[in-house]
């Protein structure tokens, strides 16, 4: 229509006309952005809120995980502690053995630091999402996600070190497999596994170096990870108040 009505003002040379429809034709472009503009924008900021939503939810979840994972790396290093004090000792009888083979026991392997990120990873790479954040959201979501990356690039290095240890002697003997009962993430399962005990007496297992060694290790590399774990109970829980005040 305003085409057509253009067409016919230039042809009657009447430009004042023309002028008059080229700013209706411009109004209508710019409001037209406008409109679009502006429903991108609230689509964006629906989709923000949304993600939001979801990383309180994926917070939620990794603090109870953190809490967990602490409960379970404490108890370990509890009992890996019991069995290098009583192998230092070299006190004799049933009682010391059986501590130190609880020892051995958590020494075949370490907890590591597993947690979600999904939404972290939204919040920090999609540039749209982004530039919804304040400066203080920006910051805060930027500074968990190194530290989460940090603490899971160097705990998925410790968790293997403890088995890169060789004894290389006949201390250690295996004995028949026993039924393993545990849980994983909430799953229940029941495994066979195959206990590693003293094949000495502990006069002669507390004189061996690379034993006391393979514990020093494990104890070490434990510790680190539990580290960690308090640092990133500290970061989402700073997250967490964050997100709180936001609601507000």
């Amino acid at each position: 229509m305003i085409l057509r009505s253009l067409t016919k003002h230039v042809n009657d040379q009447n430009w004042f006309a023309v002028a008059i429809d080229f700013f209706i034709v411009v109004m209508g472009v710019f409001i037209g952005l406008q409109v679009a503009n502006w429903s991108a924008g609230r689509a964006n900021h629906k989709n923000y809120l949304l993600t939001l939503d979801r990383f309180r939810l994926e917070i939620a979840e990794n603090l109870a995980i953190i809490d967990e994972q602490d409960q379970a790396m404490n108890d370990a290093l509890a009992t890996g502690r019991s069995g290098l004090d009583a192998l230092l000792s070299c006190v004799e009888g049933p009682e010391a053995i059986e501590t130190v083979n609880a020892g051995i026991a958590q020494l075949r392997g370490t907890h590591g630091i597993q947690l979600r990120a999904t939404a972290l990873m939204e919040l920090t790479s999609n540039s749209i999402l982004l530039s919804e954040q304040s400066d203080s959201e920006r910051k805060r979501f930027a500074n968990l996600r190194y530290f989460l990356e940090l603490a899971q690039d160097i705990t998925i290095r410790f968790e293997p070190g403890p088995l890169d240890t060789s004894l290389g002697t006949s201390i250690l003997r295996i004995e028949p497999a026993e039924s393993l009962k545990n849980s994983y993430f909430g799953i229940d399962y029941k495994i066979p596994r195959y206990p590693l005990v003293l094949n000495a007496n502990m006069k002669k297992a507390c004189t061996n170096i690379e034993l006391q060694r393979w514990f020093h290790n494990w104890e070490v590399w434990q510790s680190n990870v539990v580290i960690f774990n308090i640092k990133l109970r500290h970061e989402y829980q700073e997250t967490h108040t964050l997100l709180q005040e936001r609601k507000k």
